[in-house]
């Protein structure tokens, strides 16, 4: 009969090798989120820097942008888009976090995706 005494012990290697684990998922999850994060954050800069003269000039009233809520937000004021990115990332970071492996990382492809479309709409339409 073994020890009851090494009988934790091994319990609680086995606890701590799956805590560990967990730990590595998450950090994995978060890696397939940088594409996505990095994307967004272009896009949004390239979104600001492709608004005309008169947009700048003129109260925020002329914007260019195909997205409505976008342009609805840019029309508010450029801080009023920028600060909706974060909920938005948070919003991408928690779905692929509590997803199941397969749609996590169709999520955070598809954001990836979309956004890598957007920032080359951008190069494709002339800046300015």
């Amino acid at each position: 009969m073994s020890d009851p005494i090494s009988g934790v012990s091994q319990l609680m290697k086995l606890s701590v090798s799956a805590s560990e684990a967990v730990q590595v998922m998450r950090m994995q999850r978060l890696w397939w989120c940088l594409p996505a994060v990095v994307l967004c954050v272009a896009d949004g800069l390239l979104t600001l820097w492709g608004q005309p003269v008169a947009y700048w000039s003129g109260g925020f009233a002329v914007v260019r942008e195909d997205n409505p809520l976008a342009a609805w937000l840019l029309s508010v004021h450029p801080l009023a888009f920028a600060a909706a990115g974060v909920p938005y990332l948070l919003v991408v970071l928690g779905t692929v976090m509590v997803l199941p492996r397969r749609w996590a990382v169709a999520a955070a492809v598809g954001v990836a995706l979309a956004h890598a479309f957007a920032v080359g709409v951008w190069f494709v339409v002339p800046l300015c």
